[in-house]
């Protein structure tokens, strides 16, 4: 039987996974000594496999009457899960500290759903808003 990984040992010992994907996904326990009864050193480490990003509800284009509210939605998913940016003309919406913007993004174990809300919209409102999924660059 061949394993689907290989040690290499020299001064240290490490495994490669070549083609890593979920079935791979677990705590693993590496120990330290002379033989397996005499373990003198143990560390944990936690594999999961990571999915590169992706944007499954992109914003749609609405109109809103002036002093109304606009609510726009996106959603991603990947593993571990992404944030979310707002952009507005393709300048980065600024939600922490504005009373303009009000931003929900709850997450979930398999995805985020982000929405951005203008309060009292304007004519200065008017353009194109995006948004763009950000997390882990290991894909």
């Amino acid at each position: 039987m061949t394993t689907p990984y290989s040690i290499h040992k020299a001064y240290s010992s490490f495994v490669v996974i070549p083609v890593a994907n979920s079935s791979y996904n677990g705590i693993y326990t590496c120990g330290v000594g002379r033989d397996l009864s005499s373990t003198v050193y143990a560390t944990t480490v936690e594999i999961v496999a990571v999915t590169k990003p992706v944007i499954n509800l992109t914003v749609k284009s609405q109109a809103y009457n002036i002093g109304h509210t606009a609510v726009f939605s996106c959603q991603a998913t990947g593993k571990p899960v992404p944030f979310i940016d707002w952009y507005f003309n393709g300048a980065k919406v600024n939600t922490t500290s504005s009373v303009k913007y009000s931003l929900s993004s709850p997450i979930s174990t398999d995805y985020v759903h982000s929405t951005l809300i203008i309060l009292k919209v304007t004519s200065l409102d008017a353009g194109t808003y995006t948004c763009n999924q950000y997390g882990w660059q290991c894909y």
